[in-house]
């Protein structure tokens, strides 16, 4: 059974069941192969995700959004604490209201902010995943140093 599939440069990339059998036993074609599956895969949540760290990025938006959680306030209060212009504090927010983390309403001539938190979430469960890998491996050592230790207890001197 194949599918033909051209990429963007025409290339063919049809897929057999001969080709994936194969591309298992030669890591060229597998990397391949998984490089295709895992790029779309990746697409949909990346431009969300790089926003929103880029956002974090900057310890005076992480300070501006730390602020916003307490109340809503206007950008010259999110301004003062860095000394900094309108136009400066401006330009942190919008970084910030791109990655979705900020909404701003206009009330005259003054420009209220408030944090929207839902888009954290996508970051946290990204950070959480490598957490957990982190700790079962973390875990895995543990128990490997145990069992290492154990053993050297068991002999004699």
């Amino acid at each position: 059974m194949e599918d033909a599939a051209p990429d963007v440069n025409g290339r063919d990339v049809s897929l057999t069941r001969q080709s994936i059998s194969s591309s298992i036993i030669e890591p060229k074609g597998l990397q391949f192969f998984i490089g295709l599956i895992l790029n779309h895969m990746v697409l949909d949540d990346t431009p969300a995700l790089d926003g929103i760290f880029r956002a974090l990025s900057d310890p005076t938006r992480r300070a501006m959004l730390r602020s916003l959680t307490a109340r809503e306030q206007n950008i010259g209060e999110l301004a003062a604490p860095f000394d900094m212009s309108f136009a400066a504090a401006s330009k942190h927010i919008r970084v910030l209201e791109a990655a979705g983390l900020v909404r701003r309403r206009v009330e005259g001539r003054s420009h209220i902010c408030r944090i929207e938190p839902a888009p954290l979430k996508a970051a946290d469960e990204w950070l959480r995943f490598y957490e957990n890998y982190w700790l079962d491996r973390l875990d895995t050592l543990e128990a490997i140093l145990r069992a290492e230790d154990e053993q050297k207890q068991g002999e004699p001197p």
